[in-house]
């Protein structure tokens, strides 16, 4: 069975081609270049004038004018390229990306947490807007509902509980959607189980032809058990404490339906200045991903051991 990913593309880690060039130096020179010749031009006029290079570029009022010119010129182009940039869902970030969504993709920023008399309401990530305004097209009903079409449904209508969705085909008509929620290790419980699938039963919110099936994705609880060896001097506590949090930030990004847990991505992530090597003792062996489950790293199960040499 072929494993459909349902991740989008993340636009934002690609480079994005500017509408203007932006050098500072070339413009300068390119500026230079029009001052010496329209000066040029009035010494023919007027041949009393000195050559440009007698007068020195460095002291030349109209030399430093020109600098500032050009330097102007330079942010002005840089304005363009923002303002293009605010224009690209890949760039959009903020104010621009709400209006960008919602005005091309029909995707509204989702509230996650709501507010409170003392707090202010928590809104999903722009990354987790653009990823759904990408999946936007997907759900449209006269393009029929693919899989991207299931995840953006659920994202949008459970963004406060269902952080991840991994449709699966397993024929014969049958869609099964495996679910990963927002708290604790990842595990929906069965009420908000049976709300999702409830989601999908009015006409027109799944392909006629779809036999629907909700789960919760399996939890692989990982304990990873470290150990850091650096020399001498620095304060043991606070090395394994900064290899720690690395590992906790990194160990979040994981936290995905079918994600592949590999041992030497996880030294790699504890691997913080001054350590020279880190041996990762648990787990013994990568843990593939799967498309029925998600790993997931409690903080509070990492162990870090030090080693002096």
């Amino acid at each position: 069975m072929t494993l459909y990913t349902a991740e989008p593309l993340d636009l934002s880690r690609l480079d994005t081609a500017p509408l203007v060039t932006v050098d500072a130096e070339a413009t300068r020179l390119q500026m230079l270049g029009v001052l010496q010749s329209l000066w040029d031009e009035a010494r023919v006029k007027d041949p009393t004038l000195p050559p440009l290079e007698v007068l020195g570029l460095r002291a030349n009022p109209a030399a430093l004018l020109n600098n500032e010119f050009a330097y102007g010129l330079t942010l002005v182009k840089e304005a363009i390229n923002d303002a293009a940039d605010s224009l690209r869902l890949a760039r959009a970030v903020n104010g621009a990306l709400d209006h960008l969504t919602a005005s091309y993709h029909r995707t509204q920023r989702q509230i996650i947490v709501p507010a409170t008399e003392t707090t202010p309401a928590v809104y999903e990530t722009d990354a987790e807007l653009r990823a759904r305004a990408q999946l936007a097209p997907e759900a449209l009903a006269d393009l029929a509902l693919t899989p991207g079409g299931y995840i953006y449904k659920v994202r949008t209508a459970f963004a406060d509980r269902i952080k991840d969705v991994r449709p699966i085909r397993r024929g014969g008509g049958h869609i099964e959607l495996r679910l990963l929620g927002r708290s604790g290790d990842g595990a929906v419980d069965d009420a908000t189980v049976a709300e999702v699938l409830r989601a999908f039963e009015p006409e027109g919110m799944t392909q006629s032809t779809d036999i629907l099936s909700v789960f919760s994705a399996e939890i692989v609880p990982i304990a990873p058990r470290l150990t850091l060896v650096f020399g001498r001097g620095p304060d043991p506590q606070v090395v394994a404490a900064a290899a720690r949090a690395s590992l906790a930030t990194y160990a979040a990004s994981l936290h995905r339906i079918g994600t592949t847990v590999y041992r030497e991505a996880i030294a790699s992530a504890a691997h913080v200045s001054p350590v020279i090597t880190v041996r990762v003792e648990e787990p013994a062996a990568d843990i593939a991903g799967d498309i029925v489950k998600a790993p997931y790293i409690d903080p509070s199960a990492i162990t870090i051991e030090t080693e002096i040499v």
